[in-house]
């Protein structure tokens, strides 16, 4: 196998772990410009300087490494929030968790993508694995929310998963493809089908959060 030029096979378990950094951002960064469906495996390797072959010695599937991408992506938002939290008033709480995450484009492409379609094609160690750093950044965030906003215990973790759930379902609303906006926008009587997925999605919580309190 001939590896591109300047990049020879790595040995160590610190070469290894450069490599797959590398194999990961470039993966993400591919997201920046274009969609999922668009980005192969061959596409991220040549980004990395890696071969398609090696790239398969990191991560067995494309579902796999975009795994890796969300959780990466998600650990970042999570620790954005927490951090946040500590300096915003707890009225303004729904539109921070809003505003952070309309401020991801990559994490909300993945997200409307995880259940339906990445999680499909994954190992049972790869979804264990997944599903407990998720479990832990919820009860770590969840607990967190409960302080700044005087919740009940479990009521933390309960708000994020209502968030991510609707995240879901309004991104694809809001963000429709291209041939369906491109109807809606010659009608304006269509413009209420793409609502703005930030100021919606603040609005949503901040009635949970209204009704869990009367």
């Amino acid at each position: 196998m001939t590896l591109p030029k300047g990049r020879r096979r790595a040995r160590s378990a610190e070469e290894k772990a450069g490599r797959e950094t590398d194999f990961v951002a470039a993966a993400r960064r591919a997201l920046e410009t274009m969609h999922y469906d668009e980005v192969t495996v061959a596409h991220v390797a040549t980004r990395a300087g890696l071969t398609k072959a090696s790239a398969y010695l990191y991560f067995p599937t494309k579902e796999s490494l975009f795994l890796r991408v969300t959780e990466i992506e998600l650990d970042v938002w999570f620790r954005t929030l927490e951090g946040a939290l500590k300096k915003t008033r707890p009225a303004a709480i729904p539109a921070l968790i809003a505003r952070t995450l309309s401020g991801a484009p990559v994490l909300l492409q993945l997200l409307t993508l995880l259940h339906g379609r990445i999680e499909r094609n994954l190992t049972l160690a790869e979804i264990a694995r997944f599903k407990a750093f998720l479990a832990g950044a919820l009860d770590r965030v969840g607990r967190a929310l409960e302080a700044r906003l005087a919740l009940a215990p479990g009521q933390g973790a309960h708000l994020l998963l209502r968030a991510h759930a609707l995240t879901i379902g309004l991104k694809q609303v809001s963000d429709p493809p291209a041939r369906v906006r491109q109807v809606i926008e010659t009608d304006p009587a269509l413009a209420a089908m793409t609502p703005d997925f930030e100021t919606e999605l603040a609005a949503a919580l901040a009635d949970w959060l209204a009704a869990w309190r009367a």
